[in-house]
């Protein structure tokens, strides 16, 4: 095993219930903790309660506030040590090259399309687990 850590907490920001829902299970299944939120501000006021999330899931498009800026947020909060430094990964349907880009530029680390499946999570946390750390 590589130099990564345990990842274990895991918020996932997604307005759509069965999609929290889905997420919600196959991150047990992956032997992970999440913590869902409904909308953007919601998500982001948990993180700033609970500080130590090991991994971040954000759907793009939120009503509230763009999941760009709540990954740009995130990264804010990170780089002033108000949060621990994670992954953020974008989940969004938006899978063309233009979002794709656009993500890595607003500090995402990674990108999710939906549909996904249980595998792809659970890959995604192992991936992270194997000190793919950022």
């Amino acid at each position: 095993m590589g130099n990564g850590r345990l990842i274990t907490s895991v918020l996932v920001i997604d307005d759509n219930l069965e999609i929290l829902q889905l997420l919600a299970r196959c991150l047990d299944r992956a032997n992970c903790n999440p913590t869902c939120a409904a909308s953007a501000l919601e998500g982001i006021q948990i993180a700033k309660n609970v500080k130590s999330f090991d991994l971040y899931l954000i759907d793009l498009d939120l009503p509230d506030v763009s999941g760009l800026h709540v990954g740009l947020s995130l990264r804010h909060l990170m780089e002033h040590d108000k949060v621990l430094t994670s992954p953020i990964v974008a989940v969004t349907a938006q899978s063309d090259d233009i979002t794709r880009k656009c993500v890595i530029r607003y500090g995402f680390s990674a990108f999710l399309g939906k549909p996904f499946t249980e595998r792809q999570i659970s890959n995604l946390v192992q991936h992270y687990r194997e000190g793919q750390r950022q």
